[in-house]
């Protein structure tokens, strides 16, 4: 018997220092935050082979459009936000709730997160809710690229392979850009909570890009609120890291990221680990800004979504 033990040992070593190898290989990631208690190790989670890098044609025929009427407690004025919305197919079962998904889209209006997860298999596998509120038009065109001019206000700038000017945006200025969505957003999301069974501990959000600057804002001002969220290539500052500790995150970007540079997507998420948060982060080679990649909404983003829960 001791024998055996130790011939075991001796076959198992080894493939425990293979382990992490195939780990990390597997998914074609470059850069990827060192796993801790709070964040899980996410290496190979999602594969980006180029031939696999296709653009998905959106189709809203699975959303129904709505519109929000309230009035602003501060101006006295009836403000409008229009909104799509999916819900599970039907019957629901009696007593039962589902999650809620929050899209944001980016400044080019597209929203691929909810084509994805509304897709008859996706659906059945993970039933929810899922709305995309109208925030096209949010940002003015001082802070959305691409730009032919280094004289914007507020906007820095890196130099490209072919010595463009490549706009990198201004977290401050996207901080007051979407400031004035955000009341109005949390209205429409505790509304649809309110008329549809949702699960309030099972709200989730996910953006990309602009639509990321948005949610990186909403959480900023309502720490308490969501269970998880899904950011893609986007970034946000460390002003207020504190705040965004008690949401997990699953922060994914590219190198090549001009827009939303991953250093600032990693100073963040190491920020907010650093101050007890749950980030997990990771950067792909040669991924340049993108929201189309279908990889991003892959069955595993969506188990690692619908695993969380607020308390």
């Amino acid at each position: 018997m001791k024998t055996f033990q130790r011939i075991a040992v001796v076959m198992t070593v080894p493939l425990l220092f293979l382990i992490p190898y195939f780990l990390f290989f597997s998914g074609g990631a470059t850069e990827q935050q060192k796993p801790t208690a709070n964040t899980p190790n996410i290496a190979g989670m999602i594969k980006t082979d180029k031939d696999e890098r296709k653009d998905l044609v959106i189709s809203k025929q699975r959303f129904e459009s709505k519109t929000l009427t309230a009035l602003d407690n501060k101006t006295k004025i009836q403000n409008s936000m229009h909104y799509l919305m999916h819900t599970p197919s039907k019957p629901w079962p009696e007593g039962i709730k589902f999650p809620l998904i929050v899209h944001l889209n980016d400044h080019n209006d597209t929203t691929y997160s909810a084509e994805y997860i509304t897709q008859n298999q996706m659906g059945l596998a993970f039933p929810a809710f899922s709305m995309i509120p109208d925030i096209r038009g949010l940002y003015s065109e001082t802070i959305i690229p691409p730009v032919e001019s280094r004289s914007m206000r507020g906007t820095s700038f890196t130099i490209d392979k072919l010595n463009n000017p490549i706009k990198v945006v201004n977290f401050e200025e996207l901080r007051s850009e979407s400031k004035k969505i955000l009341d109005p957003l949390m209205k429409l999301i505790n509304n649809v909570k309110d008329e549809y069974p949702v699960d309030d501990k099972r709200i989730y959000i996910i953006g990309c890009g602009f639509g990321g600057a948005t949610l990186f804002n909403l959480i900023e001002k309502n720490p308490n609120y969501f269970a998880s969220a899904v950011i893609i290539s986007s970034a946000w500052d460390t002003q207020n890291s504190r705040n965004f500790t008690a949401t997990p995150m699953l922060l994914l970007t590219g190198k090549n990221n001009a827009t939303f540079p991953s250093f600032a997507a990693r100073s963040f998420a190491d920020n907010v680990n650093g101050n007890g948060g749950k980030v997990a982060y990771q950067a792909y080679e040669s991924m340049p800004y993108t929201c189309s990649y279908k990889q991003f909404y892959s069955s595993t983003v969506w188990k690692w979504m619908f695993a969380q829960d607020r308390p």
